[in-house]
């Protein structure tokens, strides 16, 4: 994982947004770091497998979503439309 992770930071990072300020970005960095991850391995390894059979014909991937969410646009009115689209979809494609 370790070799992974360097391969991964020696990729230049496009469309990155101006940081202000140098420091703070390098505390919030250092505070991620140090927290727990976001995906368990085993979920990784879930998805592999799930698209292995998407590349054998076996299941379908829909990728679906806001390419630039707003920030200011996460309430729960706005996440229930979107779920609720999700789960039309799902019903399609069953």
């Amino acid at each position: 994982m370790d070799d992974l992770l360097q391969r991964v930071r020696r990729c230049e990072a496009l469309q990155q947004p101006e940081w202000g300020d140098p420091s703070r970005l390098r505390d919030v960095q250092a505070y991620l770091r140090g927290s727990p991850a976001l995906i368990r391995a085993g979920d990784i390894l879930a998805l592999r497998a799930t698209l292995a059979r998407v590349a054998r014909g076996e299941a379908l991937v829909v990728q679906c979503g806001d390419c630039a969410e707003d920030m200011d646009d996460h309430h729960a009115e706005n996440v229930a439309r979107k779920a609720a689209v999700l789960e039309l979809l799902a019903g399609a494609l069953r």
